[in-house]
């Protein structure tokens, strides 16, 4: 475990429950999704200044406000007498935002399913970022969830299962596919042996007849090879 998780852990299981006390509306995992993004955006709350700057001064705090959101951010500090980069600056101000400006993201994380969609409706809702990383929010949010049950055993959450992912679907594989699957060989063997049953017949009867199992025959040659490409191309 490096220092950016050590402290991490060591922080994010009060300040869950400080933040549920100031939305109650939010559960353990609401907490675990929302400070999963912060531990993603400020290195497990050891990094609060933005390293590289795009513009001005950059982010700054736990979720890294930026330009008009830093400014409030800090001006709100000032106002409450705390230190910007302390847990309680930090927590309040979360709070209070989801209280005004972001009351919004309360409501789409509450009704997200599970810890990855919540961390997901939370990154989407409050912090709007240029480039996603959802895959390390979420890695954070697993973090949280686990300092959190360790923290305290006796309200311990376990992950909640995710929503199944729908399996892949290949647009008209449902519908012909059991014709593709015949097996050619059969196939084969059954023209033969209607070419031989047509073998006392007339060749103008039976030519035409001929001609049209062999076009069936490469009908579904041709069915089985352009379904097959699309099944390995969907996964499925």
């Amino acid at each position: 475990m490096n220092a950016a998780e050590q402290n991490f852990r060591s922080i994010v299981p009060s300040a869950m429950k400080s933040l549920m006390r100031l939305v109650p509306a939010w559960t353990v995992e609401d907490a675990a999704a929302a400070f999963g993004n912060g531990g993603h955006e400020s290195l497990g709350f050891t990094k609060l200044q933005e390293v590289k700057p795009i513009a001005g001064r950059g982010g700054f705090g736990w979720f890294q406000w930026t330009g008009p959101r830093r400014r409030a951010f800090e001006a709100w500090c000032r106002e409450e007498g705390l230190d910007p980069a302390g847990p309680s600056a930090n927590i309040g101000f979360l709070a209070h935002e989801l209280a005004t400006s972001e009351r919004a993201t309360v409501g789409k994380v509450s009704a997200a399913l599970g810890l990855e969609a919540k961390t997901k409706a939370f990154e989407m809702a409050f912090e709007r970022p240029g480039v996603a990383h959802t895959d390390r929010r979420l890695a954070w949010a697993r973090i949280a969830l686990d300092a959190y049950n360790t923290a305290y055993p006796a309200t311990a959450v376990p992950l909640t299962p995710e929503k199944p992912k729908a399996p892949a679907t290949v647009s008209g594989l449902d519908k012909p596919m059991a014709l593709s699957t015949i097996n050619v060989a059969s196939l084969a063997s059954a023209a033969t042996g209607g070419i031989a049953a047509f073998s006392g017949l007339d060749w103008r009867v039976a030519l035409p007849i001929v001609l049209v199992l062999g076009v069936l025959a490469a009908w579904v040659i041709w069915q089985r090879s352009r379904y097959a490409r699309k099944a390995r191309e969907a996964g499925v």
